[in-house]
């Protein structure tokens, strides 16, 4: 299925969007580096988008990657399949986090160039691992292809007794809130439900607050920070067991807002080195309606720094916010320097945090696209320009809408009518190697605190 999805030649429509440079004579291009990043392979690929070319003109392509003084270059007909090898990967240093920069000429006349990010991060092997995989807009986990069927999950406190007085978290406490014990009830809680969504084929959770830090986290909730980091390791490992992958949140620090602190940077740099060796991490979900400021960036880097064999995802109302965290639109005008083998993270200097913005402001490895609504009647608002925003080679995950609880069964959107408008709106985005999200809230579990109370309100799968 993939194999037949694969486009590299794409019409004029789908290209001209997305470029804002290289056109002559209506020609225009765009490409891509084969996976981000690469670990272990000798070799890889630079994939490559043509429009508007006659295919008996000569196409030459150069490659230079700064940071390595590493080059390449290829002479190729219109008509071939535009997948181009790049060899001496083994050659390279271990860690390289910067620019590769491509130009490509047309019957000796220069469409300009484009410049993405080349990543590489050496492990002997691919076992916790995860890359980004342009050919098929999708994921790798441990060197394989991997598609996803994730779910959200609410809040820990959502999952807790719905007795007075767990129910009143995380707003104001009933005078005999026991913080600490609503806490572990509803991590257990959760931790159950994570069983029987692995139960159902689900593979991927995004539990909310579950992190020892963020204001609306375990912490935040009175909860000690050696009991905070016990209780998130106790979810890892179920998840582990059961074959799932996990989001960790990181999404109330603010990260896509810049300002940050001291403190800012301790959270970011713990929050890492307590994951990022466990077999169930798969992302680090930095923001929740993410905006748009290129300071991300930093963040970006930073995390790479410290883990570089796992990905940073945020959630976004709209494909658009694809160019502005993805290395699509570069900022030239930004200081960042092209030959140090890897981008700088943010650093503490004389009382304040620093950092510098790259001139790819690449800042989500993917976004998630809040597609609440996908409706019979909207299924155009979810084709491959809306949903993908135009970009040929991205990553997007598809968030379709929830029919967890009662009151969003409506008579219109019957369960098995969402559930058609989620594949529906896959398919015709390109998204069919990658993560579909559903719902955001507890499932009816027997044995559970609360138990009939969803039974009664609820349906689930």
């Amino acid at each position: 299925l993939f194999r037949s999805l694969r486009v590299w030649v794409l019409p004029l429509a789908w290209c001209s969007a997305f470029s804002q440079d290289g056109f002559v004579n209506g020609a225009s291009w765009d490409f891509a580096v084969g996976l981000r990043p690469y670990i272990n392979e000798k070799s890889g690929a630079l994939l490559l988008s043509l429009s508007n070319v006659k295919a008996d003109e000569q196409v030459h392509v150069a490659a230079w990657l700064p940071c390595a003084q590493q080059r390449w270059s290829w002479n190729i007909s219109a008509a071939a399949e535009l997948v181009l090898s790049l060899d001496k990967l083994s050659e390279l240093p271990q860690r390289l986090n910067n620019d590769i920069v491509v130009n490509v000429s047309v019957g000796g006349v220069s469409l300009g160039e484009k410049r993405r990010r080349f990543m590489r991060a050496y492990k002997e092997d691919l076992s916790n691992t995860v890359q980004v995989d342009h050919h098929t807009r999708g994921l790798r986990v441990d060197g394989k292809p991997w598609a996803g069927w994730g779910w959200y999950m609410g809040n820990f406190g959502s999952y807790a007794s719905r007795d007075d007085p767990c129910m009143h978290y995380p707003h104001h406490p009933a005078p005999h809130y026991r913080p600490t014990e609503c806490v572990v009830e509803g991590v257990a809680n959760q931790t159950a439900a994570m069983v029987k969504m692995a139960e159902r084929g689900v593979n991927m959770i995004m539990p909310y607050g579950l992190t020892p830090f963020e204001k609306h986290g375990l912490h935040w909730a009175h909860t000690s920070s050696s009991l905070a980091k016990e209780l998130t390791l106790k979810f890892f490992d179920a998840a582990a067991a059961h074959g799932l992958k996990v989001l960790f949140d990181l999404s109330d620090m603010g990260l896509d807002s810049g300002h940050y602190t001291n403190v800012t940077l301790r959270q970011i740099n713990e929050s890492v080195m307590l994951v990022k060796d466990h077999p169930a991490l798969l992302a680090y979900y930095v923001c929740d309606d993410c905006n748009t400021y290129p300071v991300l960036a930093q963040v970006y880097n930073h995390i790479k720094q410290l883990d570089p064999f796992h990905l940073t995802v945020g959630a976004t109302f709209g494909g658009h916010d694809l160019v502005s965290h993805s290395d699509v639109r570069p900022d030239l005008s930004q200081k960042s320097d092209d030959k140090v083998p890897c981008l700088p993270g943010l650093a503490f200097v004389n009382g304040r945090v620093v950092g510098t913005t790259p001139k790819t402001p690449l800042g989500l490895d993917y976004i998630m696209v809040e597609n609440y609504n996908p409706g019979p009647g909207s299924l155009s608002r979810v084709d491959f320009g809306a949903l993908r925003s135009n970009v040929p080679f991205e990553p997007v995950v598809n968030c379709p809408g929830e029919y967890t609880l009662f009151e969003n069964i409506k008579r219109t959107k019957p369960p098995k009518v969402l559930l058609t408008n989620m594949w529906m709106s896959t398919v015709t985005a390109s998204t069919v190697s990658q993560l579909v999200f559903m719902g955001s809230q507890p499932s009816p579990m027997e044995g559970m605190p609360g138990a009939r109370w969803w039974h009664e309100k609820g349906s689930w799968m």
